[in-house]
């Protein structure tokens, strides 16, 4: 059963409660990200950009792809279908996001 409380804005509780949740998390991953970064910054410098095609197809090979993990098949296919399936599990999180926000999301 709903909760019947008018906010401003016409904002609904379920946004504001994903709005609160969100800048909590969000403040968490920053601060992560920027431990992170200030520890990859610790090493030495490399050339990133010096093939850039090759990496960028490496990339989509060996990540998208899932190519070492297909070298062995029993786990590596596995693996793949988890993979992909959460692929597909992020539009349907996508989609629940936007109806909490707005019922005429779909």
């Amino acid at each position: 059963m709903p909760l019947a409380v008018e906010l401003p804005f016409g904002l609904s509780i379920g946004a504001v409660i994903l709005g609160a949740l969100l800048v909590i998390v969000g403040g968490a991953f920053t601060q992560r990200a920027w431990l992170l970064y200030r520890l990859v910054r610790l090493g030495q410098p490399v050339k990133r950009f010096d093939d850039l095609p090759r990496r960028l197809e490496k990339e989509a090979t060996v990540v998208f792809g899932q190519r070492k993990l297909l070298q062995r098949p029993g786990p590596g296919l596995m693996h793949a279908f988890i993979f992909w399936g959460f692929l597909v599990l992020l539009t349907t999180i996508v989609e629940v996001f936007g109806e909490i926000v707005s019922d005429g999301f779909t």
